[in-house]
């Protein structure tokens, strides 16, 4: 699971400055793990991304690093990254995890199943958004605009649904 956030931690990362090389060049990796051979399949796909040309990778747990890797001119001590949205993938990830292991029933279970101050009152519209709602934003929060691209319905337009 956790592997699986830092994954998409990565993709998200990597996708933020992401430009397909016009002269693919071959570019130096380095990878650090207690156990080589376990990280090998993902040193391999990090090793065949092709969109970009520096990047860092850290898996790890309240211990510490347990794979670090670096691709290009990348170092994990000192090089300075600008992110926007790189939390979507990791927190939408880690969802899929908790209902794949059943400590949450389903992304369409209501927000306040598991958030204890949500509110659960039935004649307030936010009672019945779910936490599918909230990942997709189409709870209705906001000015009526997140969530309602192209005529998308939200929770708070369909309080029934």
């Amino acid at each position: 699971m956790r592997t699986m956030i830092a994954v998409a931690t990565l993709l998200c990362a990597a996708t933020v400055h992401a430009r397909p090389l016009t002269n693919p060049v071959q570019v130096q990796s380095t990878m650090k793990a207690d156990h080589p051979l376990h990280w090998k399949p993902l040193k391999d796909q990090l090793d065949a991304w092709v969109f970009t040309d520096n990047f860092g990778f850290t898996v790890g747990n309240a211990s510490g690093p347990l794979f670090e890797y670096t691709h290009g001119n990348f170092s994990l001590e000192s090089t300075r990254c600008e992110l926007a949205s790189t939390s979507k993938w990791p927190l939408a990830m880690m969802f899929v995890g908790l209902v794949a292991d059943g400590t949450i029933e389903s992304l369409d279970s209501k927000a306040n199943e598991y958030v204890s101050w949500w509110t659960k009152n039935t004649s307030d519209p936010k009672s019945n958004i779910t936490l599918r709602h909230l990942l997709s934003f189409t709870s209705g929060f906001g000015d009526g605009v997140p969530g309602q691209e192209n005529g998308t319905e939200t929770c708070m337009d369909a309080p029934e649904k």
